[in-house]
């Protein structure tokens, strides 16, 4: 398994975290949504293409919005600690799609 799997299984698992524990639903659909999109096109089951932007880049860029949002609002240990793996995926992935990393 490389990294970059083990970062969009991470971001999947954390995101349905905060959807079963968040009091707000917005947020955490966002992300289960984009996790879950980038999780499918990883394991070849969606292709998903776009000629514009890197998709990669735009779901990264929304886990990690996403991942802060529900950072700030976090009350429970559970919920800080998997937004924060949600802010620091996404950043990770938002990096590697402007191609720093």
């Amino acid at each position: 398994m490389s990294l970059g799997v083990l970062l969009i299984v991470v971001a999947a698992v954390a995101a349905l975290v905060l959807l079963f524990r968040a009091k707000s639903r917005l947020f955490p659909v966002v992300a289960v949504v984009a996790s879950g999109l980038q999780a499918l096109a990883v394991f070849d089951i969606l292709r998903v293409e776009s000629g514009v932007v890197s998709l990669p880049l735009v779901f990264g860029v929304a886990i990690a919005v996403a991942g802060a949002v529900l950072w700030t609002e976090s009350k429970e240990r559970i919920q800080v600690t998997a937004a924060t793996l949600l802010l620091l995926v996404g950043l990770i992935q938002s990096l590697q799609g402007f191609g720093v990393i």
